[in-house]
C-alpha cells in the first residue's frame, strides 16, 4: 500500500509503467492499493486512463522510483503530477488568491502487508458520552469479508491479547463501543492523548497491527454557544496558509512546529485551515498542545455554476470523505468545513451545501460543521449549518 499525503493538482500512479491509479484532489491524503488490479476509468477523484504525461508543460512534474518485491524483483513506480487547470479537475481555479503547487506536496509511505490481502484499510476512534467511551471504526480489506477474523482491542500500551471480535461478516465495515480505562480529558489546558492498538487476527496469528492515538473531549453547538467538554468556549485565532518563504508548501517538521511556536506566542487556542486539507503532521502537533482546528476542503469561491456542476460536487464529496477519513481521529478537529465564499445567495446553491454538509453529520455525528460566508445576512443555506462563519474584509477591499 502507499499512503499518498498530498499530491497536486492531478497524481498518476504506473507500476512497471502501466497506469495503476489516477486521483484529482492536490491536498486530500488518499491510499493506492498494488493489492487489487488497476481501477477502471471513472469520473472525480477515481481513476482516468486517459491522462498522458505531457513533458511540454511545467506544470507537470514526475518521480521515479524503484523498490524490491518479495520475490527480490525491482518494481519501478512512477508518479505524474499536473497541476494546470482544466475543466477535468474543476476543484483547481485560476481565480484562487493564492498559487496551487504542482508535486508531491507532502509525505508518501509505503506500508508493507503481512498478507497483502487481509489487512485493516482504515480504523478510526471517536469519543462519546458519557466521558471514557469511544466508538472504534473498522474497514476491513475485501479478502477479509467471511473469512473468520477477528479484532482486539488494547489501550495505552496493554499487552493486545488474540482477537476476542469476529468481523467481516456481512461486509467490511465495523463498528463497536469500548471503555477506555483510566480515561483523561483532552481540553485546551491539558491535552491529554490515548492510543488504541487493533490486532487483526485469524485464529491465534495476528496477521495485521495498527495504532490510532485520539482524545476525550466533546463538542457541541447549543443556544447559540459552543461547547467544550460542556463549558462554553470562546475562540480566538487565525487562518492559516500552509506555506513558507523557505520550501513553499513543502514544509519540514521543524517548519511546522515553528508555526504551532508562533501560534501559542500569539496566545490563540483555534486555528482554521484555509482552505484545504491540513498536514496530518500539523493536526498531530495541535493535538499535543491544544489547539483547535477548523478542517476543510478545497475551494474557494465557487460559482453557482460550479455548485451546480457534478463533477466539481463529486470530486468535493470525494475530497470531504479522504479528509475525514485521515483526520477523524485528531481531537484537535473539532468542525469540518467546504465551500469557502461560495454563491449561497440564491437558493440554488443549497443543494451542494445540504449534500456536504448531510455527508458530514451522517459520518462524524461527533464534530460541528461550518463554512466561510461572504453573504451575510442574504445566505440562504445558514440554517444548515451548526456555526455560522462570516468572514468579513473591512478596510481590506
Amino acid at each position: 500500500l502507499l499512503h499518498f499525503h498530498a499530491c497536486s493538482m492531478r497524481c498518476a500512479v504506473y507500476r512497471k509503467r502501466q497506469l495503476h491509479s489516477i486521483h484529482i484532489g492536490g491536498y486530500s491524503p488518499f491510499w493506492v492499493d498494488f493489492t487489487e488490479p488497476a481501477a477502471q476509468p471513472a469520473l472525480g477523484c477515481s481513476v482516468d486512463a486517459k491522462l498522458q504525461a505531457r513533458s511540454s508543460s511545467c506544470s507537470s512534474r514526475t518521480a521515479n522510483v524503484k523498490v524490491s518485491s518479495d520475490s527480490g524483483e525491482d518494481v519501478e513506480l512512477l508518479v505524474l503530477a499536473d497541476n494546470r487547470f482544466s475543466p477535468e479537475w474543476p476543484v483547481h481555479q485560476p481565480y484562487f488568491d493564492w498559487y496551487q503547487a504542482g508535486g508531491l506536496l507532502r509525505a508518501v509511505e509505503a506500508h508493507i502487508l503481512a498478507e497483502p490481502q487481509h489487512y485493516f484499510r482504515r480504523a478510526a476512534v471517536l469519543p462519546v458520552m458519557p466521558m471514557g467511551n469511544v466508538v472504534i471504526q473498522v474497514l476491513l480489506s475485501e479478502g477479509c469479508i467471511g473469512k473468520g477474523f477477528y479484532v482486539s482491542v488494547s489501550f495505552d500500551g496493554a499487552p493486545l491479547l488474540p482477537g476476542f471480535r469476529l468481523v467481516g461478516s456481512h461486509g467490511p465495515e465495523e463498528a463497536w463501543q469500548e471503555q477506555v480505562p483510566r480515561p483523561q480529558l483532552w481540553s485546551l489546558e491539558a491535552p491529554e492523548l490515548h492510543i488504541a492498538t487493533l490486532g487483526l487476527w485469524r485464529g491465534g496469528t495476528q496477521i495485521d497491527l495498527v495504532s490510532v492515538r485520539f482524545g476525550l473531549r466533546s463538542i457541541q453547538s447549543r443556544d447559540g454557544r459552543m461547547l467544550l467538554n460542556s463549558h462554553l468556549l470562546e475562540v480566538m485565532g487565525v487562518n492559516r496558509h500552509e506555506s513558507h518563504s523557505l520550501g513553499s508548501v513543502a514544509l519540514s517538521m521543524e517548519q511546522l512546529r515553528n508555526d504551532v511556536a508562533i501560534l501559542k506566542q500569539l496566545g490563540v487556542n483555534f486555528v482554521r485551515g484555509a482552505h484545504y486539507s491540513q498536514d496530518q503532521r500539523f493536526l498531530d502537533l495541535c493535538d499535543e498542545t491544544g489547539i483547535l482546528v477548523w478542517e476543510e476542503t478545497l475551494s474557494w469561491q465557487p460559482s453557482l455554476q460550479l455548485l451546480n456542476n457534478p463533477l466539481f460536487m463529486e470530486q468535493q464529496m470525494c475530497a470531504l470523505e479522504e479528509t475525514m477519513n485521515a483526520s477523524l481521529s485528531h481531537p484537535s478537529v473539532i468542525m469540518w468545513g467546504f465551500l469557502n465564499e461560495g454563491e449561497a445567495e440564491v437558493l440554488a446553491a443549497r443543494p451542494a451545501y445540504a449534500a456536504l454538509a448531510g455527508y458530514a453529520h451522517a459520518h462524524d455525528p461527533t464534530r460541528l460543521v461550518t463554512w466561510g460566508s461572504r453573504r451575510k445576512m442574504q445566505d440562504v443555506t445558514l440554517d444548515l449549518a451548526d456555526v455560522i462563519s462570516f468572514n468579513d474584509y473591512p478596510g481590506w477591499y
